[in-house]
């Protein structure tokens, strides 16, 4: 079994609520990634699509729910922001 870290996730903060798709740079388990991501007005996120993960060997990483890792941890995110706001 593969242990998931998301150790970063960048993106632009001016983008948020401006656009609907914001890009995404992230690292997992010590690999970088990019991915777009869609939420609503509400901060809500709707969609990760384009989610790619550099160097991931046999998709590892991938297959092991990194995708999922990292739309926990931009909900929690946005909510923050959402709440901010």
């Amino acid at each position: 079994m593969t242990v998931i870290n998301i150790e970063k996730v960048e993106y632009d903060e001016s983008k948020i609520g401006e656009k609907s798709c914001v890009d995404i740079q992230f690292i997992v388990n010590g690999h970088s990634g990019t991915a777009k991501v869609e939420i609503d007005k509400n901060l809500n996120l709707k969609a990760i699509y384009d989610f790619k993960i550099e160097k991931d060997n046999n998709n590892e990483l991938k297959n092991a729910g990194a995708m999922y890792f990292l739309a926990r941890a931009l909900q929690s995110r946005f909510q923050t922001l959402a709440k901010n706001k």
